[in-house]
């Protein structure tokens, strides 16, 4: 989890006064879910399941 968060921070749009970030927590079918997001690039698919893995490669 802290991945996720340091990657939605680190990714952010770089000029500082437009740049956001979002974390959602809640249920979903009773299981726990986190929702991350920014104002940076949205993760291509392809690489969307690795993006949360702390030892995927960087870009």
């Amino acid at each position: 989890m802290a991945n996720l968060v340091d990657n939605a921070v680190r990714h952010k749009h770089q000029d500082g006064a437009g740049s956001w970030i979002r974390l959602w927590t809640g249920l979903d079918g009773g299981r726990p879910v986190l929702r991350i997001a920014n104002s940076g690039r949205v993760i291509p698919p392809d690489r969307v399941s690795v993006s949360a893995c702390p030892s995927s490669p960087p870009r």
